[in-house]
């Protein structure tokens, strides 16, 4: 195990019986190049639990030596068994933060949660089961506060910027929906068919594209301060109108479902 976090051997000697005094009487160091400072290049820091786990596996003293049960629940191999280890990703939290950033297109988040509702529950799976073991009260919400603490909990405690974003979020609470789409991508959801699908929902004309009026008459909130439903539709369609004719066709609307979000 130090071996394969590090690169190089505990202990070294220039033949075995060297290597076996060196067992038997060098310190156990850990070189800071080589785990707490690891550059960026060579995978990044090494976690200060990971250091104790090996620590204590190699404690000279067999009376000390943690056993095989101590080691099977250590908290850093405790925390790689979570559920969510793998998708908690640097990737998946730069998308969330994102999916849910004012900068977001209101059209492509409206168009990621119509592809997830219509995925199968064998293709949201994985990102399901990563939302209720955050969900710790059952509500269908989960926080900011509590993405970074699980994520800083399976060691992306180093992923300052991506933690940094969705630390943003604070105690804003995200949907199910939300927290779903955020993961479109990394489902394969952005797909061609799952695209042209979304686009039908919009186009209720079946022009083959989409009008202003449709688009106003979804997301014009009567109370708000942002004008009638058609300036809301107008204004929907001029950020994502390439040719400037108005509308919205597949070619325009795969673009803004599919592109980057800007950045502040």
């Amino acid at each position: 195990m130090f071996i394969m976090l590090s690169g190089y051997p505990p202990f070294y000697g220039d033949d075995d019986d060297a290597t076996y005094l060196a067992i038997q009487k060098e310190p156990l160091t850990f070189r800071p190049d080589y785990w707490a400072e690891r550059p960026a290049d060579m995978g990044g820091p090494i976690s200060e639990d990971a250091i104790d786990f090996i620590r204590k596996m190699c404690e000279r003293d067999i009376r000390t030596r943690w056993t095989a049960v101590q080691c099977v629940d250590h908290p850093w191999i405790q925390r790689a068994k979570l559920p969510f280890n793998s998708k908690l990703s640097p990737t998946y939290l730069s998308r969330l933060a994102d999916y849910l950033s004012p900068k977001c297109p209101a059209l492509k988040r409206a168009a990621f949660q119509l592809i997830i509702n219509r995925l199968s529950e064998k293709e949201v799976k994985e990102y399901k089961d990563l939302f209720l073991t955050l969900d710790h009260d059952g509500d269908g919400y989960v926080v900011g506060a509590d993405i970074v603490k699980a994520a800083k909990e399976v060691g992306l405690d180093q992923e300052a910027d991506c933690l940094r974003a969705v630390g943003d979020l604070g105690e804003t609470r995200v949907p199910y929906t939300e927290f779903m789409a955020a993961a479109c991508d990394k489902l394969a959801c952005a797909t061609e068919l799952h695209i042209i699908s979304a686009f039908r929902v919009f186009d209720r004309r079946n022009e083959n594209k989409i009008n202003e009026d449709t688009l106003g008459s979804i997301f014009h909130d009567p109370a708000s301060a942002a004008g009638d439903a058609k300036s809301v539709g107008r204004s929907l369609i001029k950020d994502h109108d390439l040719n400037k004719d108005g509308f919205l066709d597949l070619e325009e609307f795969t673009k803004m479902v599919t592109a980057a979000t800007p950045k502040e």
